[in-house]
C-alpha cells in the first residue's frame, strides 16, 4: 500500500477579473491487489470562495455560492499489454454544501478510461465520464428563463405557480483524447481535446457544452 497527501490552492480569473478561489486536500491510498490489479482510494475536501457570484436583485441566502465539497471513491486499474497499458473504472460520491441554497447537491459520478503506448514514445490516452447531480432545494433560476433558455421576468410575483418550481437536476457527459510524449527526464509534451456537455431540467442550465 502506497499513502499520499496532495494539497492545491487554485485562484480563477474571469474577464480579468477574480471569479473563485478555493483549496483542496486529498488524502489516498493505492493498494495492490494482483499484479495486475491496483486500487486507488481518496477522500477529498474542497472549500471554496466566490467573488460577486450574487446576481442583481437576487436573495444572497439563496444565490450565494461560497462553501465546501467532500468527494470520495475509488479508481480500480487493470494491468495489461505486460502492465504497459491500463484501463480503469472509477466512481465517486461528492457532497456540496454553500451558504446559498442553490447550490447544494449530491453527485454521483462514473468514469471509463484506457491508457496505453503507441509508437516512437507516444501514449494514447481515452476516458469518459457520466456525472449526476442531484439538487436539494428548488432552484431560484427555475423561474427566470424563458423559452430560448435565457432569463426572463426578474420580478415575478412570487405567488405565481411558475415561481420557484423546480429542483434542479444535472446530467454531464465529459469525453476526452490525449496523446502524450517523454522529451526528457523532466519533459513531457501533450496534446488533447475534451469535450464537455450538460443537460439539465431547469432551461438557463441546459444543453450547456465545452470544448
Amino acid at each position: 500500500m502506497t499513502l499520499r497527501l496532495e494539497a492545491n490552492y487554485n485562484n480563477t480569473a474571469l474577464n480579468n477579473d477574480r471569479f473563485s478561489e478555493a483549496f483542496t486536500v486529498q488524502p489516498s491510498a493505492t493498494i495492490k491487489q494482483t499484479e495486475t490489479l491496483l486500487a486507488l482510494v481518496s477522500l477529498q475536501y474542497r472549500s471554496e470562495n466566490y467573488f460577486n457570484d450574487v446576481s442583481l436583485g437576487q436573495d444572497p441566502l439563496v444565490r450565494s455560492r461560497d462553501g465546501w465539497n467532500v468527494r470520495t471513491g475509488f479508481d480500480q486499474f487493470w494491468l495489461f499489454n505486460t502492465r504497459r497499458s491500463y484501463a480503469r473504472l472509477s466512481y465517486h460520491y461528492d457532497t456540496q454544501r454553500s451558504d446559498g441554497s442553490d447550490w447544494d447537491y449530491n453527485g454521483h459520478e462514473v468514469g471509463l478510461g484506457v491508457q496505453t503506448p503507441l509508437w516512437a514514445g507516444i501514449t494514447l490516452d481515452v476516458n469518459g465520464s457520466y456525472y449526476r447531480f442531484n439538487y436539494q432545494s428548488v432552484n431560484s433560476f427555475s423561474c427566470c428563463t424563458d423559452a430560448r433558455g435565457g432569463l426572463g421576468d426578474l420580478n415575478l410575483d412570487p405567488a405565481s405557480p411558475s415561481f420557484d418550481t423546480q429542483v434542479r437536476t444535472d446530467n454531464r457527459f465529459t469525453g476526452g483524447i490525449a496523446l502524450s510524449r517523454d522529451v526528457g527526464p523532466y519533459v513531457t509534451l501533450s496534446a488533447g481535446y475534451v469535450h464537455i456537455r450538460n443537460h439539465s431540467n431547469i432551461a438557463f442550465f441546459a444543453s450547456l457544452s465545452r470544448p
